[in-house]
């Protein structure tokens, strides 16, 4: 029987995690991005890759149960690799998850997708370790085709 092996990464120190959506329309553009701009190769940041990206760290009321997991998978990983020193969040236009996500006002979906990053920054900034950094993007679509991405840093 033939196996087929493959590499390990030998004492891993990942710099950053990283959370976003897992809309496969976008999934190509967020690693472009993490790589190029962000400067991360794959074994030097965690990837946190869940529905609707931020939208649970920004409606723990809401989604008091997936906010909860997703802060214990950020705590254990800051406690686990203690060369974390940032993370970053993503959000995106257009996300499917926003369906479900309750309103707490009339605003757009679009709208929130973008609003509830600094939301999510804030809370971010409680758990994570003391000097880590924040970071929060936006990415969007750039052409009526829907062919191109761009992101964008939101304060």
């Amino acid at each position: 029987m033939n196996v087929t092996t493959y590499p390990a990464t030998q004492n891993p120190e990942p710099k950053a995690i990283v959370i976003f959506c897992f809309d496969p329309r976008f999934r190509v553009a967020f690693f472009d991005f993490i790589e190029k701009e962000l400067g991360l190769k794959p074994w030097e940041f965690i990837p946190l890759i869940v529905a609707g990206g931020p939208a649970p760290l920004a409606h723990p009321k809401e989604m008091f149960h997936r906010c909860r997991n997703m802060i214990r998978q950020i705590m254990f990983t800051c406690n686990h690799f203690r060369t974390i020193k940032r993370v970053y969040i993503i959000g995106h236009q257009d996300c499917g998850y926003y369906g479900i996500v309750p309103a707490a006002t009339d605003e757009k979906s679009e709208e929130r997708e973008r609003s509830d990053l600094p939301v999510a920054k804030d809370l971010l900034r409680l758990i994570v370790p003391e000097g880590a950094i924040v970071e929060t993007f936006y990415a969007e679509f750039t052409d009526p085709e829907r062919r191109e991405i761009s992101f964008e840093r939101i304060s």
